[in-house]
């Protein structure tokens, strides 16, 4: 028979291994990129790799040039101007005097003004969970609504595989659908994230 020693004891050493296993955890986030990488994908599902060559690149290079005086063209979508850089410029987020450097690490300047989808979702899509929030979304100017890098399903495909997504029953007539018209992008309550 147990006595209330031997239950505190077993108390104690769970307590001590989950201080334990969280210790580890975070130690092994902060060493590497490629650490980080392994130890996430334990426990989150589309975790980018770390020196993966998928990602969204800035084709129009904006952060390297001047478009103040750039005006569209008559039928040309107009671009949406992120509200910090349009209210006070660069300086909302850029450290101006410090060779530009942002003023906070992303996410965290990201959730200055936006939800952290890190608390809002039970279930996080990979870039939420690392704080990629530019991997889809141009941080300055974009045509596209939510400031988005591409407006279409190649976003989505950029990370996930088409011919995977093409596999699901339920995907092979979707058509032109975008994918965050059933799928939020950001997170969920479930592992689909379906709206």
């Amino acid at each position: 028979m147990k006595t209330r020693t031997d239950i505190n004891k077993s108390n104690l050493n769970r307590v001590v291994y989950g201080i334990l296993f969280i210790s580890l955890l975070i130690l092994s986030l902060s060493c590497s990129s490629r650490q980080s990488y392994d130890v996430l994908t334990i426990f989150f599902d589309d975790v980018p790799l770390p020196d993966s060559t998928k990602t969204v690149k800035d084709s129009t290079n904006l952060a390297a040039k001047d478009t103040s005086a750039v005006k569209p063209a008559q039928n040309a979508a107009p671009e949406i101007t992120h509200p910090p850089a349009e209210e006070d410029g660069c300086n909302n987020c850029h450290d101006i005097g410090n060779s530009f450097a942002l003023t906070e690490t992303p996410p965290k300047l990201c959730y200055t003004c936006h939800d952290d989808f890190n608390k809002k979702f039970v279930f996080k899509h990979g870039p939420v969970i690392i704080g990629s929030c530019t991997v889809c979304h141009d941080p300055h100017k974009s045509k596209f609504s939510s400031l988005l890098k591409i407006d279409d399903q190649n976003l989505c495909y950029y990370c996930h595989e088409k011919e995977s997504v093409m596999k699901n029953d339920i995907h092979s007539d979707i058509g032109e659908t975008k994918c965050w018209d059933c799928h939020n992008p950001h997170g969920g309550s479930d592992r689909t994230f379906m709206k």
